[in-house]
């Protein structure tokens, strides 16, 4: 019996020997094809290895989820980053095969009808200006001619788990940069056009491949709106202080700068991705993940923080510098305005506007805060336009429902009661909306530079802005529209450089009080 029990733990080890050598053979192997896809992309057709490759790696796709912690990126998703930064080899994320040099994917238009749902808000922009919308010349690979590990969606679900390790609770800084560099290489090659097609052969690379704005509809697209989320995921994270363990560790990166491989750490990456994803923005439901993503970064706290000043407050603690700032308002704002031209928060909300509603005054609040915070002129003007944006898709849902859930954060807001309530002023402007516009179009005012001039500030507008900030102005936009406003003119109090301008943000506040004052006595009556 003792020999047969000795036996079986030597079988035992025996298997578990047997896998360790299977395992540092299979990662031997995968790191050796990373090297040659990424080394020789071009070198020869690779369309014989995919019905071989694909198949074979799909098993080990759940695992790459709990391989996102390990301190060196996975073999396989080395593969998936080679596949990536090449665009002949490209096509095969997309579900396509691959090209040899000189050589393009027999792209047709697709039928008619057939477009996708991210198509919508660049269809609507389309039709406004007149020009054909995006279904016309979006381009798709004839079905007759894929290969049979294309049809089964085999390459897709390579660039489906890769994007799914950013979701990993303590994701690796080297996973996460290998992740965000396979989206930053595909879309710079959706970026390319003829003339920067022609330059990247004048500079040796080969030609034809897989570019222009199909790489978008065709790799990334289908899994556009996980990548929000796990950008999101990854940037609250950051702010939440997880993950620094495998930021500090990451510092010496030394021989992992592979050929060819950018790597950078901090928001700003995040960022980049964020502002490239933006331009290409075409669904609502996709607009609103990447408002949030942005959201979040800027104010380094997600949308479902509590209402009042919290996010206010909150705001002040973003990790970017005001240039990241700056950017990213710029990219809200410029989000916000194409989703308020497409149908606004009815269109994105599939018609539950309460969502839209509550969702977008959280983001009010948190950047609420930055008016405070930012000093310089860009960060400021970025600001304002975002604040402007907002207030368009918040003006554009319906006045009733926007008066209530205005009324609904000043009855329920945290932080020091209600200084300010919805009162008969604020309910005769939502008969045009629910005023917040007015709000932002005096922030603009508040934030005024001159056009002509280098950092010098406009002080007509901006003492015009402040002298329309009555009592009865104060009293009239509720305490959320005031909010940016209060901490705007509180930003210019604290300014010691400008007496004019220092005491006309102080007589605006001492309105402001007096406003409140009055209301109160209004209520006791």
């Amino acid at each position: 019996q003792q020999q047969g029990e000795q036996a079986g733990v030597q079988g035992e080890e025996g298997v578990e020997a047997e896998d360790d050598r299977s395992r540092e053979i299979r990662s031997s192997c995968l790191k050796l094809l990373a090297q040659v896809w990424l080394r020789f992309p071009d070198a020869l057709d690779y369309n014989a290895a995919w019905p071989e490759f694909l198949p074979a790696v799909q098993p080990l796709l759940p695992r790459l989820l709990m391989e996102a912690v390990a301190e060196k990126e996975p073999p396989l998703l080395s593969c998936a980053f080679a596949l990536s930064a090449s665009p002949h080899l490209l096509p095969v994320l997309g579900n396509m095969p691959s090209t040899t040099p000189g050589h393009t994917l027999p792209l047709v238009p697709a039928p008619q009808g057939s477009h996708t749902a991210n198509s919508s808000m660049a269809t609507g922009e389309a039709e406004e200006c007149g020009k054909p919308g995006q279904q016309d010349s979006q381009l798709v690979f004839p079905q007759e001619l894929l290969p049979g590990w294309a049809k089964q969606g085999l390459g897709g679900a390579l660039m489906r788990s890769c994007i799914a390790m950013l979701t990993a609770k303590r994701c690796s800084q080297a996973s996460r940069v290998t992740v965000l560099d396979m989206v930053d290489s595909i879309l710079e090659f959706a970026e390319e056009g003829p003339e920067e097609a022609k330059q990247a052969v004048l500079e040796g690379q080969s030609e034809g491949g897989l570019r222009g704005p199909a790489v978008m509809s065709l790799v990334l697209e289908p899994w556009l709106d996980e990548l929000l989320v796990a950008l999101k995921t990854i940037v609250t994270a950051a702010w939440e202080g997880k993950g620094s363990a495998e930021a500090k560790q990451s510092e010496q990166l030394g021989p992992k700068a592979k050929a060819g491989r950018k790597r950078s750490r901090g928001a700003h990456r995040e960022l980049s991705v964020l502002e490239k994803l933006g331009g290409r923005c075409a669904s609502p439901t996709t607009a609103l993940l990447l408002g949030d993503a942005l959201a979040a970064l800027v104010g380094g706290t997600t949308s479902g923080s509590s209402a009042g000043g919290a996010g206010a407050a909150r705001a002040g603690k973003s990790k970017l510098d005001e240039v990241g700032l700056a950017r990213a308002l710029g990219a809200l704002s410029s989000l916000w305005g194409r989703l308020a031209a497409a149908g606004g928060l009815k269109v994105a909300y599939g018609g539950d506007k309460a969502i839209g509603l509550d969702t977008m005054w959280r983001y009010w609040e948190t950047m609420s805060g930055l008016a405070l915070r930012l000093s310089t002129r860009d960060a400021r003007t970025s600001l304002a336009s975002a604040f402007v944006a907002a207030a368009q898709l918040l003006d554009g849902a319906s006045s009733t429902d926007a008066a209530v859930h205005e009324g609904r954060g000043v009855e329920g807001g945290e932080g020091g009661g209600e200084p300010m309530a919805v009162d008969e002023g604020a309910a005769a402007a939502s008969t045009h909306g629910c005023g917040a516009l007015r709000a932002a179009r005096l922030l603009e005012d508040l934030t005024s530079w001159q056009v002509d001039s280098v950092d010098e500030m406009n002080y007509e507008r901006r003492l015009e802005g402040y002298k329309a900030l009555n009592s009865t102005q104060w009293a009239a936009l509720g305490r959320r529209k005031a909010l940016p406003l209060l901490l705007a003119a509180h930003h210019d109090c604290r300014n010691p450089a400008d007496l004019a301008l220092r005491q006309a943000a102080s007589q605006a506040l001492e309105r402001f009080i007096q406003g409140v004052k009055q209301q109160q006595q209004q209520q006791q009556q």
